[in-house]
């Protein structure tokens, strides 16, 4: 059983840019989050005890919630959640645009894809002081990557930025990374029991 405080060591960039790989959170069992929050859960993970495994994501739904995502905006209740937060995705654009974009904001997660064209990792902000917001990574198909809400999904379409609606069933959760196009949360693996919420995060 987890105590009334814990800290943690976040390992991935899952939720950057609101908490940077390898920063030190705090949460506490004393409260329990609302929506909007960043929580520490047991992730139901296919073939590992939940016990085993701790994630800390933002919370972004609630029993008898609807969700949806379009075109990677995520919608809670038919409202834009994505609007008032900082977030991360991958963008593709052109090699003098990396190199204009790296010398004022230097790029560390990228990948060279054609001769001439760069998928990048930053900020929606970065990408729209730079004007590159249209040349985000829109999955508008399924790649070769896990599927998202198998369970849900009958004719299997849904992408990491294009599913739903789905209603929340009762007494579960949904939460997502603040880097959507480099976490691994409910999209595939499914919503998280609220008994499985461990802690609301404190501090970062």
């Amino acid at each position: 059983m987890l105590g009334i405080v814990v800290n943690y060591t976040i390992p991935t960039s899952s939720n950057e840019p609101t908490i940077e790989t390898n920063s030190h959170i705090i949460t506490t069992s004393l409260k329990k989050p609302k929506v909007g929050q960043f929580a520490a859960f047991h992730p139901p993970l296919p073939g590992i005890p939940n016990e085993k495994q701790i994630y800390i994501k933002r919370l972004c739904g609630l029993g008898g919630d609807k969700i949806e995502m379009k075109n990677a905006v995520f919608y809670l209740n038919g409202k834009n959640f994505d609007a008032e937060l900082e977030l991360q995705h991958s963008f593709i654009v052109d090699d003098q645009t990396y190199i204009s974009i790296n010398k004022k904001n230097p790029i560390t997660d990228f990948n060279k894809i054609a001769d001439n064209l760069y998928q990048i990792n930053i900020t929606d902000k970065t990408a729209l002081a730079f004007g590159v917001e249209a040349k985000k990574d829109v999955q508008t198909a399924p790649r070769n990557e896990p599927p998202v809400f198998v369970d849900f999904d009958t004719d299997g379409a849904w992408t990491r930025d294009n599913f739903g609606p789905i209603t929340i069933p009762v007494g579960q959760t949904f939460f997502l990374g603040d880097n959507p196009h480099y976490s691994y949360d409910c999209r595939y693996f499914s919503f998280v029991p609220e008994d499985d919420i461990k802690g609301v995060v404190l501090g970062y």
